[in-house]
């Protein structure tokens, strides 16, 4: 049995998927992975929930809307280990969800401590408040376990253009919010990018009681989640990287403007 909380992974799925939608549940563990493409939320609760995986595997799924061809891999409605395809940026019709990745900056391969987490979540809190002001819709905020996620629904065709714009954001997330503390993953543009599939345990290194092992689960849904305009999106973007330059309201964030290339 998988060490999952059954339900927390149902409403995971309902939130970040339609019913019918294609899409992947990838489980890791260094070089070992299993990958499961599905369409029902309960049978792939159920697949999981019987599969044998190994110690300090860590559960993930692809977050944005994959080419529905892909159904027809070897791993249809089941896992396979070490499979020989599973979700590539080319098999992404478009972004669905922009994740903005919270990370406490500790040795690689441990977890993270109880006040690392906890700065990370004030972290995402001002993130939020930052792109409120600049009218973006409320996010999902999750706590993926050792740091939090905010996610951003978006509709959002995969091309190469949306990929760099999407690198953008997080860039200047980047140059607003990183510190000593933590930092903003600058990766999570990629199109078939995975997120902790929340709902299920968060295992790097020992579970101890300093850094313990946790259970990922979304804290806050909006009463409605909205779909961001790639308008908005743009001009959060070109206020950094050109013309009048915004005002920042809070005197703590990072008010200059850049050049993101360079960056």
């Amino acid at each position: 049995m998988a060490g999952i909380d059954k339900n927390e992974v149902l409403k995971c799925l309902n939130v970040l998927k339609r019913k019918g939608d294609l899409f992947e549940i990838r489980m890791v563990s260094g070089k070992w992975n299993s990958s499961g493409y599905f369409t029902d939320f309960d049978k792939a609760v159920e697949e999981i929930e019987k599969k044998f995986i190994k110690e300090n595997t860590n559960i993930y799924i692809v977050l944005n809307n994959i080419n529905e061809a892909c159904y027809s891999r070897k791993q249809h409605d089941m896992f396979i280990d070490t499979p020989a395809n599973s979700t590539h940026d080319n098999d992404i019709v478009g972004y669905e969800w922009i994740m903005i990745d919270i990370d406490p900056k500790r040795p690689s391969g441990t977890s993270s401590s109880n006040e690392q987490l906890e700065k990370a979540k004030a972290k995402a809190y001002r993130i939020y408040k930052t792109l409120k002001q600049r009218s973006w819709y409320d996010p999902i905020i999750a706590m993926s376990g050792n740091g939090y996620h905010l996610l951003y629904k978006v509709s959002i065709i995969n091309n190469d253009k949306s990929k760099k714009l999407i690198e953008n954001v997080l860039k200047i997330l980047g140059v607003l919010f990183d510190d000593e503390d933590s930092d903003i993953d600058k990766t999570t543009f990629n199109p078939s990018r995975i997120c902790k599939l929340y709902g299920t345990y968060a295992k790097k290194g020992t579970d101890t009681k300093e850094r313990p092992h946790r259970l990922s689960k979304i804290e806050v849904m909006p009463s409605e989640i909205k779909t961001n305009d790639i308008q908005i999106i743009k001009k959060f973007v070109e206020n950094f990287t050109g013309g009048e330059k915004e005002e920042i309201k809070n005197p703590n964030y990072l008010t200059k403007k850049f050049d993101v290339e360079d960056f």
